[in-house]
């Protein structure tokens, strides 16, 4: 699994690394185990820089690199990149649900050591994003699905939010079936996307795209999960800059009485409404 990442991150680097043009915007998406690649290659993109084109053979000793303890700012690092590579910046990073220390259930990764072997990647708010959006589900109870949530503030003149959804982690994400509730963080994760300037078809996303926040909600605590129990993802750990409860939430709640998760239930109680405290 680690491996089948690690291919990933680098092939998406060398599709950059190809075909980047100086004043190209760069636009990152992912959900899930695709959140966790698009986070990692902004990390492996701070530490080793984009390779300049005639120095594409390097990517796998700057993933090497990238491996390695040292930090972005470690003389080695400046060096290399100083030597071979270009500093870019990431316009924008849209993901949905990110799950797990390699994006895939944590009971997985521990029977593979991955937690071990893969303890590099870096997928923290990195300094070189501009504008940054996740979207997370609310409902997910899985035990193996803990989100991989960003904790770090952000630096001045950089946007990062952080938005609660109802549903688990298959309604945020998409492939549930029902597309109400995806299409709901689908749509914002859209039009965020378009104010940073990416250009995407209207025509589409009218015909294609419906939000519905009163949509179906799905069960994933189900079948050998149901085995090892449940946890429900507390609402309200990190600073107000970086988690808030998208608008639509409330849509549902208050449009949909059986619609009482706990974990929102006694977040709306700690803060006395939906409105953050002061």
């Amino acid at each position: 699994l680690g491996a089948g990442i690690d291919k990933n991150i680098q092939d998406a680097y060398r599709f950059l690394v190809h075909n980047y043009l100086p004043g190209d915007e760069v636009f990152l998406f992912g959900f899930s185990r695709g959140a966790y690649t698009a986070r990692s290659l902004v990390g492996f993109i701070r530490n080793a820089g984009l390779l300049n084109k005639i120095d594409a053979d390097l990517i796998p000793k700057a993933y090497g690199m990238y491996r390695q303890p040292a930090k972005p700012d470690a003389p080695s690092a400046v060096r290399f990149r100083k030597a071979h590579s270009r500093e870019i910046r990431i316009a924008f990073i849209g993901v949905w649900d990110t799950v797990g220390a390699l994006g895939v259930p944590s009971q997985i990764v521990r029977r593979m050591g991955g937690n071990r072997r893969h303890a590099f990647h870096d997928t923290s708010l990195s300094g070189i994003i501009d504008h940054a959006c996740h979207a997370v589900a609310i409902d997910e109870q899985r035990v193996d699905f803990e989100p991989a949530l960003w904790t770090r503030l952000p630096k001045p003149g950089q946007v990062i939010e952080q938005q609660w959804f109802a549903g688990v982690h298959g309604d945020v994400g998409g492939g549930n079936g029902d597309s109400g509730l995806s299409d709901t963080a689908l749509e914002w994760i859209w039009s965020r996307a378009e104010s940073q300037g990416l250009a995407l078809d209207e025509n589409y996303r009218r015909k294609v795209v419906e939000p519905n926040p009163l949509g179906k909600l799905h069960r994933s605590w189900t079948g050998m999960y149901r085995m090892k129990g449940r946890r429900r993802r507390p609402l309200g750990q990190l600073a107000p800059e970086l988690e808030g409860i998208h608008p639509s939430v409330r849509q549902r709640y208050e449009g949909m009485p059986s619609y009482r998760p706990q974990n929102l239930a006694a977040h709306i109680e700690k803060w006395g409404g939906w409105d953050e405290p002061d």
